[in-house]
C-alpha cells in the first residue's frame, strides 16, 4: 500500500499518491504494487471530507477518515477513506465510479432477488432456501438488486436427524454470508433447530420446542423431558423419562451426546440406571423417593429403601427392609451382584426352594407317570398320595419311591405297579423268600435297588448274588443287559454336536468307558430324548441330592461305551476332570459350532428376557479356552 509520508496532508497530496500507484505501482519505502490499479481509478476529485460541507482548503486528518469523492467523467459522487484509495490488495476493491466499473468491464452485472433464489435452489451443499413469504412488504420484487448487507429470512431444508422429515427452522442472515456460504463454505451457516443434536458451538439458549425436536430425534424417542414447561437453558439439568418410565436427573448434554465412540448404540438403555442396574447416585439429584423406586425396581419389590439420608457411595450400607417385614442392612454394591434379594432369612430360605424343592415341578414329574400328586407335600421324600385315572390310590408313599418304581426310559416310562412286600428279615442270614426274589430278579438292575426292598445294604446284597452264582463283575452292576449305540458321535452332525456340548456342560467320562450324565428330576425329558439318540435300552436312575438336605433328587443316565468315550474326546476334548481344562471343540463349521453352544447353554446357561423387552445371555464356565472360544462365536453371530 502506498502510505504518503505524514498525516495530516491536504486532498491534491492524496490525488498525486493514488496517481503514483496507478501510473507506475510506486508505493512507500520505493515498492512496487504487485496488484496495480487500473488507468480509471484516477477519475475522481476529492471534494472535502465527508463529516464536513465541501470546502476549497481541508485537512485530511488520518487515513480513516471518510472523503467526498466526485467522478470527473460521469459526475457519479461517492465515498472513500485514503486507506481504500491506497489499497492494493487483490480481495478489496477501491471505491471507485459504478459506472467506470462497468464501462472497463470490472464491475459484475448486479444480483436480483430471483437469482439470488435460484443461487439457493440450485447449490447442492446449500441446506437452506428464501422464505418469501417473510421478506417485508415491497421488497419481494425479483427484478430488484440485492445488497450485500441486506438480511433474507431463510428455511433450513436439511432432514432432521435420523429421519426424512425436513428441518423447517427459521432464521435471518446478511446476503454477504449467504453469497460466502454459496461459493466457498457450506458449512458457514449452522442450523441451530431439530436437523442436529449437537449441543458444541450453538447457543446457550434454545426454544423449548427445539429443544424437544432434537431429543425425540437424536434418542430415537428413548428419552423426553418429564416437565417440559421447566425446561429454561440448555446449561441447567433437568429430570427426563426413559421409556422404562423412570426418570434421572441430568443435564441435556447428557442425553443428547449419548453415545460417544466408548459407549453402545444410540437407542441402547445403557445410560439408564434401572435398565441397566447400575449406580443411580450421580443422576438422581439426592431425591430419596427416586431413588427408593430405584431400589425396588432392581429388587424385582422384594426390598424397600426406609433410610432417611441419601447414600454418597456405593459401598456404604443402606437401611433396607425385606417382604417378610425383617430390617437389615446391605451395600449398593450388594444390591446390584446378588440374584436374590431380602434379608438373611429369605435368601437362605430361597435358595432351597430354588435348588431343592418346587411343588409345581414335582406335580409335572407325577403326572408323566399317569398319575396326579394330591395334598402339598414339602419334599420329595416327604409322605405323599398319588391317584391314577381310574381314582385307585398308588401304594408308594414318596415321590422318590414312584420315580424308582417307575423310571423314565427311551420309550417312555415303566407301567406302575405294586412293590413287592417282603418281609422284613432282621437276621444276618437270607430267608427262603428273599432269596426266592433274587433268584426272580434275574440279577438285572443295581445292587441297591435290591436292598431297598429287602431292607439290606447293597454289599450284602452283592454278595448274596455271588453265591447264588447270579453275578460276579461289581464294576458292571448298571451296566447288564443295557446297550448304546457305539457310533453316536462318530459323525459330526448338529445333532451330535448338541448332545456333546450338554455332556460337556453336566456329563462325565472316565477312561474305562464309563459315561454318564445327571440332570434334575424335572429335565429327565431331556434325558429320555438322550436315551433316544443314544438308542439307550436301560432305563434312568435317580438318587437324593445330598447338599439339600435330601430334598432334591436327580435323574442320571450312564452307561459304558468306550467309543463314545474315545469319540468325544477326540472331537470335543471332553476327558475325565474336565471342569478347568475343557478346550474349544474341533470344529469346521458355523451350523455344528452352533448347535454346540446351544448343548452348553443347555447345562450352563440360561436366557431370560428383561423388563424392557430384550433378550439376556448369560453362559459359566470354569474353562477359560471353552469360554473364549463360546465368546468368539457370539461376536461372529
Amino acid at each position: 500500500m502506498a502510505q504518503p509520508r505524514t498525516y495530516p496532508m491536504s486532498g491534491a497530496q492524496l490525488e498525486a499518491a493514488v496517481a503514483r500507484l496507478v501510473n507506475t505501482g510506486e508505493q512507500q519505502g520505493g515498492k512496487t504494487a504487485v496488484n496495480p490499479k487500473p488507468a480509471f481509478y484516477t477519475n475522481f476529485k476529492i471534494l472535502g471530507l465527508a463529516s464536513q460541507r465541501p470546502a476549497k482548503a481541508f485537512l485530511i486528518p488520518d487515513r480513516d477518515v471518510k472523503l467526498r469523492l466526485k467522478c470527473e467523467v460521469h459526475g457519479e459522487k461517492f465515498q472513500g477513506s485514503a486507506r481504500s484509495l491506497l489499497n492494493t490488495s487483490a480481495y478489496f476493491s477501491s471505491p471507485t465510479c459504478k459506472l467506470c466499473e462497468v464501462e472497463n468491464g470490472v464491475r459484475k452485472e448486479a444480483t436480483t432477488l430471483a437469482t439470488a433464489a435460484s443461487m439457493m435452489l440450485a447449490s447442492d451443499s446449500f441446506d437452506w432456501v428464501l422464505d418469501i413469504d417473510m421478506l417485508p412488504p415491497g421488497t419481494a420484487t425479483p427484478e430488484r438488486e440485492v445488497k450485500a448487507g441486506e438480511k433474507f429470512p431463510l428455511l433450513c431444508i436439511r432432514n432432521m436427524w435420523g429421519t426424512n422429515e425436513p428441518c423447517q427452522s427459521k432464521t435471518v442472515h446478511t446476503w454477504q454470508n449467504i453469497r460466502h456460504a454459496l461459493n466457498h463454505d457450506p458449512e458457514h451457516l449452522h442450523c441451530q433447530g431439530a436437523c442436529d443434536s449437537r449441543i458444541k458451538g450453538k447457543a446457550r439458549r434454545l426454544r423449548p420446542k427445539v429443544f424437544e425436536g432434537m431429543l425425540k430425534v437424536s434418542r430415537e424417542g428413548v428419552w423426553k423431558l418429564s416437565h417440559p414447561k421447566s425446561y429454561r437453558k440448555i446449561s441447567e439439568p433437568y429430570w427426563f423419562q426413559h421409556r422404562c418410565s423412570n426418570e434421572v436427573f441430568r443435564l441435556p448434554h447428557q442425553i443428547l451426546d449419548y453415545p460417544t465412540e466408548a459407549k453402545s448404540a444410540p437407542n441402547s438403555d445403557a445410560d439408564c440406571p434401572y435398565c441397566s442396574q447400575s449406580s443411580p447416585i450421580s443422576c438422581l439429584d439426592k431425591s430419596i423417593p427416586h431413588y427408593k423406586k430405584w431400589v425396588s425396581y432392581i429388587s424385582n419389590e422384594t426390598v424397600e429403601f426406609v433410610g432417611d439420608e441419601f447414600p454418597t457411595s456405593q459401598d456404604g450400607l443402606l437401611k433396607l427392609r425385606c417382604n417378610c417385614g425383617n430390617l437389615f442392612e446391605a451395600s449398593q454394591c450388594a444390591l446390584l451382584s446378588n440374584t436374590h434379594y431380602g434379608c438373611s432369612n429369605c435368601l437362605r430360605v430361597g435358595r432351597k426352594k430354588l435348588f431343592a424343592w418346587s411343588l409345581d415341578e414335582a406335580r409335572q414329574i407325577v403326572s408323566r407317570r399317569g398319575l396326579e400328586l394330591e395334598g402339598e407335600p414339602t419334599s420329595y421324600i416327604a409322605p405323599a398320595r398319588f391317584r391314577d385315572a381310574e381314582g385307585k390310590v398308588s401304594p408308594h408313599q414318596t415321590i422318590l419311591d414312584l420315580v424308582r418304581a417307575v423310571p423314565a426310559s427311551a420309550t417312555g416310562f415303566g407301567k406302575v405297579t405294586t412293590p413287592i412286600a417282603i418281609p422284613i428279615n432282621s437276621s444276618k442270614h437270607y430267608s427262603a423268600a428273599e432269596i426266592d426274589y433274587l433268584l426272580k430278579a434275574q440279577s438285572t438292575g443295581p445292587y441297591s435297588g435290591y436292598a431297598r426292598v429287602l431292607g439290606r445294604t447293597a454289599g450284602s446284597v452283592k454278595q448274596q448274588f455271588r453265591r447264588l452264582g447270579l453275578r460276579n463283575d461289581s464294576r458292571d452292576e448298571y451296566r447288564r443287559g443295557v446297550n448304546v449305540l457305539d457310533t453316536a458321535f462318530a459323525t459330526l452332525t448338529p445333532e451330535a454336536c448338541y448332545w456333546a456340548g450338554l455332556f460337556a456342560s453336566d456329563g462325565n467320562v472316565s477312561f474305562r468307558g464309563d459315561v454318564g450324565i445327571e440332570l434334575k428330576a424335572f429335565d429327565e425329558d431331556l434325558l429320555q430324548k438322550l436315551a433316544q439318540f443314544l438308542q439307550f435300552t436301560g432305563s434312568l436312575t435317580y438318587r437324593k441330592v445330598k447338599t439339600t438336605e435330601g430334598r432334591g433328587i436327580y435323574s442320571k443316565l450312564r452307561f459304558r461305551s468306550k467309543q463314545i468315550e474315545a469319540n468325544l474326546l477326540e472331537h470335543y476334548g471332553i476327558a475325565p476332570q474336565k471342569t478347568r481344562k475343557l478346550p474349544a471343540p474341533l470344529l469346521n463349521n458355523s451350523q455344528l459350532s452352533r448347535a454346540y453352544m446351544v448343548g452348553l447353554m443347555e447345562g450352563d446357561g440360561h436366557l431370560r428376557r428383561q423388563r424392557r423387552g430384550d433378550l439376556l445371555l448369560n453362559f459359566v464356565s470354569a474353562s477359560p479356552q471353552l469360554f473364549g472360544w463360546f465368546v468368539d462365536q457370539i461376536e461372529q453371530i
